[in-house]
């Protein structure tokens, strides 16, 4: 075999070889998801839905803690949606101007 042949063969499966891994380590966050009992709102800081896409064919639900840890949790779990529902109405009106500030304002 000729050397030119051999050293661009070598070059070609390293590159493949680079993008394969630069491919691997963009990803799924969530290589193992959470099961288990029902996680207390009083503990959660938020939530973040990814939809599958290109960087993952799995959607993945990455649940914030308060003391700055993360948790993946399977998007399947029932009790899922509710403590999305819960975190993002305690969000919303956490985030809203109080009455007796809008008075003030008017």
């Amino acid at each position: 075999m000729n050397a030119t042949l051999v050293a661009s063969v070598l070059a070609l499966t390293f590159a493949v070889l680079a993008t394969e891994c630069a491919v691997i380590s963009s990803r799924c966050i969530c290589l193992k998801n959470y099961e288990g009992a029902t996680i207390p709102a009083a503990y959660v800081k938020t939530i973040v839905r990814l939809p599958a896409g290109s960087h993952c064919r799995d959607e993945q639900v990455i649940v914030y803690f308060n003391k700055g840890k993360m948790l993946c949790v399977s998007p399947v779990a029932p009790w899922v949606k509710t403590l999305e529902e819960v975190i993002k109405a305690r969000n919303s009106t956490s985030t809203s101007t109080p009455a007796a500030a809008t008075a003030i304002i008017n």
